[in-house]
């Protein structure tokens, strides 16, 4: 298990997060568990979830402005969300084909950035490409929420704080990363 000081150094934690973990909790599963900062929640998730998770976030987040999406962004997000659930049900090439879809795609969608963002996110996971990368699902995350801030008559500050806390509860319901899964006996 890994101890708070060295999950906050290892990843670069801002200080202030840094120091509220280490005065409110003895084990990272206990900041997990009690930390009322939904950002730091999704920060600390990019950093410590398994390559599975993290798709499964990003393909959330993706629908989570699915009403901005075209037709080919929707069908690279859809083949992204099936090579999570059924691997055998695609081959490796419709994926790549969806993806290069999405991206060549001129739709015009109000926050197409955003879109191309995630749907590249979530397909280049699916084909393990830069598998690493860490900053990937944060980008994906802060890029959800201002996309979805952008498109609200409510308070940005609200909103964004809405958004934030949905985002931390999904992923606190995918489980807590510092808790060892049981195993099957």
């Amino acid at each position: 298990m890994i101890s708070i000081d060295d999950f906050c150094s290892e990843n670069e934690a801002c200080g202030e997060g840094w120091r509220w973990a280490d005065n409110n909790c003895k084990t990272m599963a206990e900041v997990w568990d009690t930390c009322e900062r939904s950002d730091w929640i999704v920060w600390v998730a990019s950093r410590s979830f398994d390559l599975h998770n993290k798709k499964v976030f990003a393909c959330w987040c993706v629908r989570q402005v699915w009403d901005l999406l075209s037709e080919d962004r929707k069908k690279a997000a859809e083949c992204a969300e099936l090579c999570l659930t059924s691997p055998s049900m695609m081959n490796l090439a419709d994926v790549e084909s969806a993806r290069v879809s999405a991206l060549m795609s001129d739709s015009g969608d109000e926050y197409s950035w955003f879109v191309i963002y995630c749907s590249r996110y979530c397909l280049d996971t699916v084909l393990h490409r830069n598998p690493g990368d860490l900053n990937g699902l944060w980008e994906v995350a802060c890029n959800c929420a201002s996309s979805l801030g952008g498109y609200s008559d409510r308070g940005k500050i609200d909103l964004a704080a809405e958004i934030w806390n949905r985002m931390a509860t999904y992923l606190r319901g995918l489980g807590n990363p510092f808790v060892a899964k049981e195993s099957i006996k």
